[in-house]
């Protein structure tokens, strides 16, 4: 049996304790219910156990075989088709659609009337596109994937004055969840588990089932709550989590994927747009005109996307390219026009299976030997990289987390760069400067320990340089006024010296 990774120090408990100084602690969960909203969590956990979905799902499969005609999708209560000649492999090509827990996941930003602004032979990819969404929304006419029960469960089940008849519409013989996103919380997310588990012939069945239902009813899934379940049953939950976490698709081109999530719309369009500046200068101006007139230009495209050309398009690489890996990600960050796509249904899974595993007390940072699995998985795995590395910290630092991160020569550079990212937050979070710069110092010697057997500069180290080197705007007159400047100073001086001077090799 692998047992916990322990680091013997008093550092982590320091560098932990100042983290949570300046860290904004979860808005989205609760340590306390009534007793009212625990019956209501209780009573649509029993309802989502006992439901089945009022569609077909939309797995590939199903997707697959509405695009080639062969299946058919209810549309104001008639079977319709939705085939417009374009394959499923062909949208997977141009990194349109991938799936994800087994669902259909659109990766692309898909504007209003975007249609009437490509190319003639885009238009029927965009409508399939779009009609997809339709059903997955439920628009237009096209049937939503919800889940129900029968009448006759629900007259078993529940009462005629159940909590839930506000979540539910009544259908025909059956009672249909409404499917609203904050229906949902931890708690019910909590007794589905339980209730899933208690009756499956197995962990895995139990675990499948509860994803499903996740994957359907929200953006993101809400994590099992480990107070609230008994050891057996959160232990039963996590291993199947990480199993699944180890075993998730590769995605064919991850760049592409999220590039095209936030500018697929932009990339397609048959015309570029200008905005032209116009200031007037004297003259006599209408009551309530600007002087400052600007006009947006549309003027034709010279390269037009077309159908057979956008396989081959890698919208990704129209972008500058980034200096190295770190930079890639805070571009990633800056693109984004909505915090969804790629990976967002399981940010808070793993984010919470993080928080819950990883232990810190005045000695010591240990966490479990399949932590460091799925850290070492993610370290080769693109999409888990994107998640464990990335997406993770979108929002906030994790401090037991990050002291997991700095305490491994293969992802201390990650700790870095994101001490580095929120480091203007933290520093108006503690306010202190002296406080700042002890963590500065005890982050930087941490650091400088973990690569303690390497003296050479890395191309790893010199992007960590580069990074810091950028946040401080070296270049600039000002730069001795930057916040960043203590950081940047504390950084290098409590770096092996051979390390430092070594950099101008790999410059070179």
């Amino acid at each position: 049996m692998a047992i916990n990774h322990v680091e013997h120090s008093r550092d982590w408990s320091k560098i932990k304790s100042l983290l949570d100084l300046s860290t904004r602690a979860s808005t989205d969960s609760q340590k306390f219910y009534s007793l009212e909203q625990q019956k209501e969590a209780e009573d649509l956990a029993k309802f989502l156990m006992h439901s089945s979905l009022t569609t077909e799902p939309l797995d590939r499969d199903c997707v697959a075989a509405l695009l080639n005609g062969t299946k058919l999708w209810d549309r104001n209560g008639e079977l319709v088709s939705i085939s417009k000649g374009i394959e499923i492999e062909y949208l997977e090509e141009c990194c349109l659609v991938m799936f994800e827990a087994g669902c259909l996941l659109l990766t692309c930003n898909l504007e209003n009337h975007l249609e009437q602004h490509v190319d003639d032979s885009l238009i029927p990819v965009i409508e399939t596109l779009k009609t997809l969404q339709h059903i997955q929304r439920g628009q237009e006419g096209y049937k939503k994937p919800n889940f129900f029960v029968s009448e006759e469960i629900w007259n078993r089940e529940f009462t005629s004055s159940s909590l839930l008849l506000s979540y539910v519409e009544k259908e025909d013989n059956s009672y249909i969840f409404n499917g609203r996103n904050h229906n949902l919380n931890l708690l019910v997310s909590t007794f589905l588990w339980q209730k899933l588990l208690s009756n499956s012939t197995s962990s895995k069945e139990a675990f499948e089932q509860w994803l499903r239902i996740m994957r359907y009813t929200c953006s993101a899934a809400f994590p099992v709550l480990k107070y609230a379940t008994s050891d057996a049953e959160y232990s039963a939950y996590t291993a199947e989590l990480q199993q699944h976490l180890l075993k998730l698709p590769v995605p064919k081109d991850l760049a592409r994927s999220i590039s095209n999530s936030n500018r697929f719309s932009d990339v397609v369009l048959n015309y570029t747009q200008t905005l032209n500046f116009t200031i007037s200068i004297g003259g006599s101006q209408a009551e309530g005109e600007s002087q400052n007139a600007d006009e947006c230009v549309k003027q034709p495209r010279q390269n037009v996307v077309k159908k057979d050309s956008l396989i081959s398009l890698n919208s990704h690489s129209l972008r500058t390219v980034s200096k190295n890996e770190f930079a890639e990600i805070q571009d990633n960050f800056k693109s984004r026009t909505y915090w969804g796509g790629v990976g967002r249904f399981y940010s808070w899974l793993i984010s919470e299976l993080l928080e819950e595993n990883i232990y810190v007390d005045d000695h010591s940072l240990f966490y479990p030997h399949a932590l460091i699995e799925l850290i070492e998985a993610a370290l080769e795995h693109p999409l888990l990289k994107h998640l464990v590395f990335g997406d993770l910290f979108q929002f906030r630092l994790l401090p037991k987390y990050f002291c997991v991160l700095l305490s491994r020569i293969d992802t201390c550079n990650f700790a870095m760069f994101w001490f580095t990212h929120f480091y203007d937050e933290i520093s108006h979070q503690i306010e202190n400067r002296d406080v700042v710069e002890a963590l500065e110092v005890s982050i930087s010697k941490r650091y400088a320990k973990t690569n303690s057997n390497n003296t050479k500069c890395s191309e790893e180290f010199l992007d960590i340089v580069l990074v810091l080197t950028d946040k401080l705007g070296l270049y600039r007159d000002n730069f001795k006024n930057s916040s960043y400047l203590t950081l940047f100073n504390n950084f290098l001086k409590h770096q092996d010296p051979n390390k430092i001077l070594s950099m101008i090799d790999i410059i070179d």
